[in-house]
């Protein structure tokens, strides 16, 4: 529906955006994102109001390695939170401490990517939004899910449209010289 006036139990300012957050240090999360389409990740937090068809936001942290830290990807999630085995398919992606035991995860599928260098909308580029830098993923960055308000996903996805059309540019190095 359109969020107007409907009286079910989805009230208007409940959370439907999300950022997933996946650590560079002990996971590749490029290469994960870059080569499947329905993917898995943990939840960690707000489990109970997470729900098919929400749009998720990857963030890659890059902590102490030579990655950038932005966003990588978004998505949608297709599978409400169930506790299941790590995804065979995102095994080799482990670089530290490997796949975890069984957990709560949800499955998503792909919708975008920015996974090369020169692709991923950076954290420096968010910050520049005061309300952007005001995301828990930026204040708090520990963690793996963070709530996205309605205004900040909207900001969030005009970021996406600019870099998807920038991604389609022919890139002459002397532009950036």
């Amino acid at each position: 529906g359109d969020g107007i006036g409907n009286s079910d139990s989805t009230a208007k300012n409940e959370i439907n955006h999300w950022v997933f957050q996946g650590s560079r240090q002990i996971f590749d999360v490029t290469g994960y994102i870059k080569n499947f389409d329905d993917i898995v990740w943990s939840v960690t937090k707000y489990r109970n109001k997470m729900k098919i068809g929400d749009k998720v936001y990857l963030w890659q942290a890059a902590g102490k390695t030579k990655n950038l830290t932005g966003i990588v990807a978004s998505a949608w999630i297709t599978s409400l939170p169930v506790i299941m085995e790590d995804e065979l398919n995102s095994i080799d992606y482990w670089t530290r401490d490997g796949p975890s035991e069984d957990a709560w995860r949800v499955r998503l599928k792909v919708e975008s990517r920015f996974v090369e260098q020169d692709e991923i909308i950076r954290r420096e580029l968010i910050e520049m939004d005061s309300e952007l830098g005001r995301m828990s993923v930026i204040r708090i960055q520990t963690g793996t899910n963070f709530a996205v308000s309605e205004s900040q996903a909207q900001k969030l996805d005009q970021l996406i449209q600019q870099a998807r059309f920038l991604n389609k540019l022919p890139v002459n190095s002397e532009d950036f010289a």
